[in-house]
C-alpha cells in the first residue's frame, strides 16, 4: 500500500492584531467580543434579507483589509442575537454599529461603503 504524505500546518503569527469578520453565535459570544475588543464595527443583518447578502463580499472584503488591522469585525443575525440587536437599537437591516471600548460611538443604516470606511478610518485614528 502507497502511503500518501499530507503537507504539514503551518500556523504564522501576526505582525499586529489582524482580524477578519467573526459571526457572532449567540448574545453570550457577542458580549464577550465586544468586551475584549477596544474597537468593533458591527454588521447586523439576517438570512432571509437580499440587501444583507449583496453586500456580503464587499463587507468581507472590507473586514479582510489590512488598512483596518485591529478593528474586530462581527457580524450578527438579528434573529440568532436578539438581544444584541435590541441592545443596539437596530430597527432596519442591515446595519452597521461603530463601538469603541464598549461605547456606540456611530452608526448606519443601509449600505453605505464610503460613509462605513470613513466610520472606520475615524475608528482607526482613536
Amino acid at each position: 500500500m502507497m502511503r500518501i504524505a499530507r503537507p504539514a500546518l503551518v500556523s504564522f503569527a501576526p505582525r499586529s492584531r489582524r482580524f477578519a469578520a467573526v459571526v457572532v453565535s449567540d448574545d453570550d459570544h457577542f458580549d464577550k467580543l465586544v468586551k475584549e475588543n477596544p474597537k468593533v464595527i458591527i454588521n447586523f443583518g439576517a438570512s432571509w434579507c437580499g440587501p444583507c447578502k449583496a453586500v456580503a463580499p464587499e463587507w468581507k472584503a472590507i473586514a479582510d483589509n489590512a488598512d483596518y488591522s485591529g478593528i474586530a469585525f462581527l457580524k450578527v443575525d438579528v434573529d440568532d442575537v436578539p438581544d444584541a440587536a435590541q441592545q443596539y437599537d437596530v430597527r432596519s437591516i442591515p446595519a452597521f454599529q461603530v463601538v469603541q471600548n464598549g461605547k456606540k460611538k456611530g452608526q448606519l443604516f443601509g449600505w453605505n461603503k464610503k460613509a462605513l470606511e470613513d466610520e472606520l478610518k475615524t475608528l482607526k485614528s482613536m
